[in-house]
């Protein structure tokens, strides 16, 4: 039960990072670039109702600021930490699993983590290296919540097929 709960609240944890990608840093690889490395909106080049749009404070319209050293740094920071700690005790969990003992539990496990390396790194090279490190971004980050999604999925079918094979000890 402890560890359905753990699982549940990781899941929601996931989900939540979803959300958040989806709310800032969208899906697409030049709303990643602009995230990272900001947004100038030229008056210049845009239509009457646009600019009206854009003195009207419309978010699409307005510019934002690149994000500073210091700002990648302490989500990085904090990330380089738990991430690890995080992937490990779900690819742990799934390694209890029936279908977490073979390769394909090695493979999610190290893979998920290695999409989280990338995660946590890939926004210094879409922000000071090139835009193009978007893709990177976004394949890390998709990669990370799938395999932490699979593996919970995989660990919950795990616990629910041993506890149909027990026998009733009432």
């Amino acid at each position: 039960m402890l560890t359905s709960l753990l699982l549940i609240g990781i899941a929601g944890q996931a989900v939540s990072g979803v959300l958040m990608h989806h709310q800032r840093a969208g899906w697409t690889p030049t709303s990643v670039a602009e995230h990272y490395r900001g947004r100038t909106v030229d008056p210049a080049h845009l239509a009457p109702a646009d600019l009206d749009k854009a003195l009207a404070g419309d978010p699409a319209f307005t510019e934002t600021p690149a994000k500073t050293w210091e700002a990648l740094l302490d989500v990085a920071h904090m990330h380089l930490a738990w991430m690890p700690l995080l992937v490990f005790l779900v690819a742990h969990l799934f390694a209890m699993a029936p279908l977490g003992r073979g390769r394909l539990g090695g493979l999610l496990g190290y893979g998920t983590l290695i999409a989280a390396l990338l995660d946590i790194i890939s926004p210094f090279l879409v922000r000071y290296h090139h835009a193009a490190w978007a893709w990177l971004k976004l394949g890390a980050f998709m990669a990370l919540e799938a395999g932490m999604l699979m593996m919970i999925l995989l660990t919950f079918a795990g616990g629910l097929q041993a506890l149909r094979k027990r026998p009733d000890t009432a």
